[in-house]
């Protein structure tokens, strides 16, 4: 027996396996432009060595040797490069005269030059004559140079005089004796002391020696001042002598013309600056002339490269059987080697194009495949928790095959799930055909703890009818009219045929329109037939295995409506049904969905239904149900 919770497995295992395909696929698609880039690239580079093979240097020759189609636009490049080849030559030849003449002007310039730096020399040296027997200037120097040593011996001994006083000092602020006798200002005219406080007073200045101590801390209170005073005198008279020394040159600077011919110098060293960056510039300037001459005469420059690429792109335009033929015709072998690397990267290219096409439609098959797996994934779980009794599908089913099926898209979502479905038994049915018929209880070990399942289905049958077809029989019975032939369909739902008898006289009769296994799919087609004033409700069939026992048969739920009104409630759910399998559009991403699929194969999003909502998105609330559900 196949149970539920196999084939889940198994349907996950397929949709993992299908997206590591996609993943792939993907991984494919995403170097894609890398591979075509890199076949282009080498095409590219083998056209450029045909064409190298083909021209090998640009000159009149090998354009005579060329092909006729390029041979005129070859020819427009060479005459071109023997124009660029005269221009540079008559640059590099005014270049050269332009330089011949910025020497000859710097030379001129120079020899001005030094006789204005010899003049310059004397007015100087007429000045300095001037200045050394004038007596004022000269006594000005001896009294500066005298003056420069007096302020050297001065600021030594304001250094040490500051010194002195900064160690003397707070020896005699400390003292309190001679402080007092300097607030008294004993010893001058100012004391005001008399009696005994005068004798005490000389009395304390005689102790402490006041008279040559107060000498003392005079010259060390006012030497330092008075040295400063003396520094800033001479340091003023310093001033005065160079600012009479500065007035004399420049009378003697003025009297001799030194200024003048100052600037008249400086002019001609900037004049002759100038002309050398003139020459050095000329210099660099045919230096590149040069450069580019020696760049021309080269057999591949700018102008061959031109030739190439029109060789090229002539080339890149022929047939790849007329090159093969041409490089037939000639004698290197080059060409031929050349002419089949190129239809071996064609062919690359024009394989690897292919392959990105069906990459493509293997990633939207297999985006599909996978949405048809999880949509009867999801199915089924609804299913088995929508049902009391456990799922079970028959031994010979072969859910490779189904899986297979919906693979090649030989199979719709609800086309699969009817298959299933089909094959669904039930745990009663799968019972009695693996237990013997004269046995009619399991024997279980006694260490294991019966669950609700075993209980249910313990006992066999009296009448030999399976449960589903009981509840049909006993379902049956209620209408007048006996209807045949059931069938299952996508939903599970058993909806029985029409009525071929007229039933509009038996308004207050009631007959059984359909059987359902799960109490949601009946109240499910009760709300369908709610809008149509349709008068319906649903009817449990419970069902005992024997009379000698009270073990009940999970129940089979029936719609039953209004016998006078059963045809239209009849047409409404076929109708119903119909629209369901219709082809679709997805509101989200706009894809157009086949028959038979419920949910986006692109984005995932459920085909939009009228109410009632479809038994997908169902979930029972109730506690049998939840324990149900956690049992399995």
């Amino acid at each position: 027996m196949i149970h539920s919770a196999d084939v889940l497995r198994k349907i996950k295992l397929e949709s993992k396996a299908v997206q590591q395909s996609i993943d792939q696929a993907r991984e494919l698609d995403r170097t894609h432009p890398l591979r075509i880039g890199d076949l282009v690239q080498r095409q590219t580079d083998s056209f450029v060595d045909l064409a190298q093979h083909y021209l090998p240097n640009l000159s009149h020759q090998s354009m005579q040797d060329a092909w006729c189609e390029v041979r005129a636009e070859i020819g427009d490049v060479l005459l071109r490069k023997h124009d660029h080849r005269r221009q540079l030559h008559a640059e590099l030849e005014s270049t050269r005269k332009q330089r011949e003449n910025l020497q000859s002007n710097l030379a001129i310039v120079r020899e001005q030059l030094e006789h204005s730096k010899l003049v310059l020399g004397c007015k100087v040296g007429n000045v300095n004559k001037l200045l050394r027997d004038d007596p004022v200037v000269r006594n000005c120097h001896q009294e500066i140079a005298k003056l420069d040593k007096e302020l050297d011996q001065c600021l030594a001994h304001l250094e040490a005089a500051n010194q002195d006083a900064n160690t003397k000092l707070p020896d005699y602020e400390e003292s309190f004796l001679f402080q007092y006798l300097r607030e008294q200002r004993f010893g001058t005219s100012a004391y005001q002391g008399s009696g005994i406080e005068r004798r005490w007073d000389r009395w304390i200045a005689k102790l402490v020696d006041y008279k040559k101590h107060k000498a003392s801390f005079d010259y060390l209170c006012n030497t330092p001042i008075e040295l400063k005073r003396i520094v800033e005198q001479k340091q003023k008279r310093y001033g005065e002598l160079l600012t009479h020394l500065k007035d004399a040159k420049q009378r003697a600077s003025r009297q001799h013309g030194v200024k003048k011919q100052t600037k008249t110098w400086d002019e001609l060293r900037e004049k002759v600056e100038t002309i050398e960056q003139a020459i050095e510039d000329n210099l660099w300037e045919q230096c590149t002339l040069e450069d580019q001459i020696h760049q021309l005469d080269q057999i591949n420059g700018d102008y061959y490269d031109q030739a190439i690429a029109i060789y090229q792109q002539f080339l890149d335009k022929q047939d790849p059987d007329v090159l093969r033929v041409y490089a037939e015709c000639t004698k290197s072998p080059r060409d031929d080697e050349i002419c089949a690397r190129l239809r071996n990267i064609s062919l690359d290219i024009d394989r690897e194009r292919e392959q990105a096409k069906d990459r493509f439609l293997q990633i939207v098959g297999l985006e599909k495949y996978r949405s048809v797996l999880g949509e009867i994934s999801q199915r089924l779980q609804v299913h088995v928790l929508q049902t009391v009794a456990e799922t079970i599908l028959r031994p010979d089913f072969d859910l490779d095959s189904l899986l297979l099926d919906i693979r090649r898209r030989q199979l719709t979502p609800d086309n699969a799930w009817r298959l299933l479905r089909e094959s669904m038994v039930s745990p009663w049915t799968a019972f009695r055909e693996n237990v013997p018929a004269n046995r009619t209880r399991i024997e279980r070990p006694v260490n294991r703890v019966p669950t609700d399942v075993e209980d249910d289905w313990r006992y066999s049958s009296a009448n030999g009818l399976r449960p589903l077809e009981a509840s049909f029989q006993a379902a049956s019975n209620f209408s007048p009219v006996m209807p045949a032939g059931p069938r299952v369909d996508t939903t599970g739902v058993v909806l029985l045929p029409r009525l071929e008898q007229d039933a509009s006289n038996q308004p207050a009769s009631f007959t059984t329109l359909a059987v359902c296994q799960s109490k949601a799919e009946a109240k499910q087609v009760v709300a369908l037939l709610g809008p149509s004033s349709i008068v319906s409700f649903v009817h449990t069939h419970p069902t005992k295995l024997s009379a000698q026992t009270d073990t009940i048969l999970p129940a089979e739920f029936d719609v039953v409506v209004q016998t006078s009104r059963y045809n239209e409630a009849h047409k409404l759910l076929v109708h119903h049904r119909i629209a369901l399998e219709r082809e679709w559009t997805c509101g989200t991403c706009q894809s157009e969905i086949a028959q038979g699929h419920g949910r986006c194969w692109r984005c995932g999003s459920h085909r939009p239904t009228s109410p009632p909502k479809s038994t997908s998105s169902y979930r029972p609330s109730s506690s049998r149900h939840s324990n149900r559900a956690r049992t399995n």
